[in-house]
């Protein structure tokens, strides 16, 4: 399922979002999308920083550090971040001359297009 149909945000809606043209984004939203993640709003907003626990505990988990998606920040230019899959390895390359948030919001994106 689509997250602007688990968010309940219309079609015209999502586009400023996509856009990265909102940043006063309701809490509620945040929220759903925190659950969504399966995260914290904090960490959507950029207020902690869980990465480092977060991959520790994914390494406990599944008793391996290699990774079966590859996130890599680069320099894009005017684009926000794609993701492809060259020889079968999912790759998600994020601009990284976005603010935090906004490599948040990108990289959920792509994880959509990664997962889903």
């Amino acid at each position: 399922m689509q997250v602007k149909y688990m968010l309940f945000v219309e079609f015209l809606n999502l586009i400023p979002y996509e856009n990265l043209d909102i940043t006063n984004i309701p809490s509620d939203k945040i929220e759903k999308l925190a659950v969504i993640y399966k995260t914290t709003p904090s960490y959507l907003m950029g207020w902690e920083d869980e990465i480092r626990l977060r991959i520790k505990n994914l390494i406990k988990k599944y008793n391996t550090s290699d990774p079966a998606i590859l996130y890599i920040y680069d320099d894009l230019g005017d684009l926000k971040g794609y993701y492809k899959h060259p020889q079968g390895r999912k790759v998600i390359v994020v601009n990284s001359l976005l603010s935090k948030f906004a490599q948040i919001i990108v990289l959920a994106r792509e994880l959509g297009h990664a997962i889903l």
